[in-house]
């Protein structure tokens, strides 16, 4: 029995001999498909980490490994094979004992027994954009239509991803924390990137230094939409995010109105997501249609992580636009021109706590930030109390915050299978400033943005904010705003095949002492969903969002749908109304979308509503088809200093 023992031994010893490195490495990220992260069970993998009795991991694979395990405890060089080959799956936390269910809530990145060690060498690798995943890097192409999209498509560059992309360096130590934060920035951060995973590889011969493996996966990343409206009009554009494999992203656009005079409508946007290793992301943009002409030059740093210590932007642009004046007293929608130059420059610093608990001081933050803001109006309207905010002016603002913000991962939220980072912590931003406008003289701003998000096991998630500003000259309120928001989802229900989630949104705005022609809208994606009329607009608004989504099972050439049923129901109110005294406007909706989130287009929406009561609506049932953008939730990082806005 030793000798039958002994030859197994020497056999599995060999092989893993012969194995090259890069073999191995895919080995041990190929297990985790098998009892780790599969993007299919990633709330799976979240309940775990908080002590969920409920995720289970199947026996035939608990078996499989458990069985591997003892025979390769029967050495120290057959455990030292093991550990090498092979990642454990995790125990179900009903059958730990008590000791070992405390450390499975509290061990929430596997990479955390790590930290402190010396990073040795980064390898870069890329997962093909169709077929397998960053958790399956084993799935071939399954289609015609898989292969040829992969043999089409150009990777980003691996000298990109590594010399630009990354938080942490060779050389550098491990921390867990900034792995987790720089997987979430490559996939959120970047249009050009659909997923990615960091693993650290230990070495055998070396405790004190472990290599790193980054595993990305690219989207396909050209795209082309557009429209037509009969022999009147049309559109096109066309959109890659990964232009020759740089990551850059390049956006063109032709349109064409034949009732407009300037028939004919240009634009063009050139984006370098990150310069160098400085997380500066670059923009030129150029627009030439009928109602804005305009160029702009944007740099922008923003606070990636907590471990980024400065932030900052600059814009300089050129607008012409024609801008909407809404009436007090009827709904007339008309509009002027103006012509001005914006400059707009801020700068950020954050500071660190010492104090309070290791996992608090590294994901706290002090952030200070000031910025000035340049506006010269050389085409404006006729000076009236209505139009003030069209006055050439010069605005300063610093802000005081605290940030706390962590993130766990899901599926099935704002996509169609692809990994989701929530965040949950809180953030209290204060800002003041002063103004200086032509003709008025100076006034002061005061504003506060409170956050609060986190997620609860049984109930969801649940995001709040409130958020309040206003001018003040001669000791009055002026041009003031007052924002509160809550949003909710649901935990992901449904067993099997069918997948349901239930958001509900809910919005109260309010302006204090506004110009007459400012208002807002609570059409469209901004309230009432499918429908835009003047009579929506005003200086006080209510708005009740309610959703369900149900993602089905299966795709067809990557393409996976979601059925859909909204609720939207909207008060609002002019300057001299009371807002529950208004009509409650209501809109109904059905729908499907379709998206291949290996695709940069957008989603694809049909949707039929049902608007009971909007004014100088004669159509009750409404159709509409819409090419949607991907959504993602609201970060709870401290930007620049800004007043409310009321849009």
């Amino acid at each position: 029995m030793r000798v039958k023992h002994l030859a197994i031994g020497i056999i599995w010893v060999i092989i893993g001999l012969l194995l090259p490195s890069s073999i191995a490495m895919a080995q041990q990220i190929d297990t985790v498909r098998l009892n780790e992260i599969r993007a299919k069970d990633i709330a799976n993998q979240n309940d775990i980490l908080k002590g969920n009795p409920t995720s289970t991991r199947t026996k035939s694979t608990n078996q499989f490994y458990r069985s591997i395990k003892d025979f390769f405890s029967r050495t120290k060089v057959m455990r030292g094979m093991y550990e090498w080959l092979f990642r454990e799956p995790a125990q179900p936390v009903d059958k730990l004992n008590e000791e070992a269910k405390v450390a499975a809530k509290k061990i929430v990145n596997p990479n955390i027994r790590y930290d402190g060690k010396i990073i040795g060498r980064i390898e870069v690798k890329r997962v093909d954009v169709f077929g397998p995943s960053v958790n399956d890097t084993l799935r071939p192409p399954q289609n015609w239509f898989e292969y040829t999209g992969n043999r089409l498509h150009v990777d980003t560059r691996k000298y990109i991803i590594k010399n630009n992309y990354l938080l942490f360096a060779e050389g550098s130590t491990v921390d867990h924390q900034v792995l987790s934060n720089n997987e979430r920035i490559l996939r959120t951060a970047l249009p050009n990137l659909l997923d990615a995973r960091i693993f650290v590889v230990p070495r055998l011969n070396d405790k004190d230094t472990v290599d790193v493996l980054v595993l990305t996966q690219d989207v396909w990343s050209i795209s082309v939409d557009g429209g037509m409206g009969g022999f009147q009009s049309a559109n096109l554009n066309l959109d890659d995010k990964n232009l020759l494999g740089l990551g850059h992203d390049l956006r063109v656009g032709v349109s064409y109105e034949q009732i407009r005079n300037q028939q004919w409508g240009y634009r063009g946007q050139y984006t370098i997501p990150y310069v160098g290793k400085t997380y500066i992301s670059a923009g030129a943009e150029y627009i030439n249609e009928w109602d804005n002409h305009s160029y702009a030059i944007r740099l922008r740093k923003p606070f990636l992580a907590a471990t980024i210590k400065y932030a900052g932007g600059l814009e300089i642009s050129q607008n012409q636009r024609l801008v909407p004046l809404l009436f007090p007293t009827d709904t007339i929608n008309f509009t002027l021109p103006v012509d001005y130059k914006l400059g707009d420059l801020w700068l950020g610093r954050s500071f660190r706590f010492f104090s309070g608990s290791q996992a608090f001081n590294k994901s706290a933050r002090v952030v200070v930030a000031a910025r000035g803001i340049y506006t010269d109006y050389a085409q404006m309207p006729e000076i009236k109390p209505d139009t003030n905010q069209y006055l050439g002016r010069t605005t300063g603002l610093f802000s005081v915050g605290f940030s706390r913000r962590n993130y766990f991962r899901d599926v099935y939220i704002y996509g169609f299978g692809r990994t989701e980072d929530v965040p949950y912590g809180g953030l209290i931003n204060l800002t003041v400033g002063v103004e200086e406008r032509k003709f008025l003289g100076r006034r002061t701003y005061g504003g506060i943005n409170w956050v609060y998000a986190q997620y609860f096991t049984r109930l969801g998630y649940l995001y709040g904010n409130v958020n309040v500003g206003s001018f003040f000259r001669n000791s009055h309120w002026e041009q003031g705003a007052l924002d509160v928001g809550v949003k909710y989802f649901s935990p992901l229900l449904g067993e099997h095949k069918l997948k349901i989630r239930q958001f509900i949104t809910a919005r109260y705005r309010r302006g204090i002492n506004r110009f007459y022609n400012e208002g807002i809208d609570i059409s469209n994606n901004s309230g009432i969903r499918g429908i835009s009329r003047d009579a929506l607009r005003g200086t006080e608004s209510l708005i009740i969002n309610l959703e369900t989504v149900f993602f089905t099972p299966g795709n067809l050439l990557g393409f996976r749908a979601a059925f859909f049923a909204n609720i939207d129901l909207g008060l609002v109110a002019r300057k001299e109304g009371t807002l529950f005294n208004q009509a409650l406007y209501q809109g109904y909706g059905v729908g499907i979308r379709i998206r291949n989130e290996h695709l940069a287009f957008n989603t694809f929406q049909f949707r039929i509503g049902y608007y009971p009561n909007i004014p100088g609506n004669r159509t009750l049932f409404r159709g509409d088809v819409a090419g949607l953008p991907s959504l993602q939730l609201s970060d709870l990082a401290i930007s620049a200093p800004d007043v409310v806005p009321f849009q």
